[in-house]
């Protein structure tokens, strides 16, 4: 097949984002936590007669897709069905944000890779033509 300049699509995008063994647990007692929070104030809320429950903010949100921390990979990984999507343009930014609150005693490891990986199909193409701009991680670690 030709190389044409009409635009292509990536389909079954693949972001993983790996998370030190070390703070796994960190991972988990926080979403518990804010499981049980989120549970106490429904409960205390309802007996003050208040119906409207505040959403609690997730732990990971994404713009597109969804993401979750998977044990077989020890990734955050981030499911993307197909970009460009249908209500976005080519070059419209997506994010992925994850707030993980780590004990004074948890540092980062010295042999942590903290790089992301990338995989997704692109059919009926000769090249990927697919270009990272940019990739930003914020981070106030200190």
């Amino acid at each position: 097949p030709s190389c044409a300049s009409a635009l292509r699509s990536c389909d079954n995008i693949m972001i993983h984002f790996p998370v030190p063994s070390q703070w796994i647990k960190a991972l988990w007692t926080m979403n518990l936590q804010r499981q049980k929070s989120l549970k106490a104030k429904m409960n205390r809320r309802a007996c003050l007669g208040n119906l409207h429950e505040p959403e609690s903010e997730p732990v990971i949100q994404v713009t597109v897709g969804s993401a979750k921390y998977e044990s077989a990979y020890r990734a955050i990984i981030w499911k993307i069905d197909r970009l460009p999507d249908k209500n976005s343009s080519p070059d419209h930014p997506h994010c992925l944000s994850y707030k993980l609150e780590l004990g004074s005693d948890q540092e980062i490891p010295y042999d942590w890779y903290p790089f992301a990986t990338v995989q997704f199909g692109m059919l009926d193409t000769c090249a990927s033509r697919t270009e990272v701009r940019s990739l930003g991680v914020e981070s106030d670690v200190q």
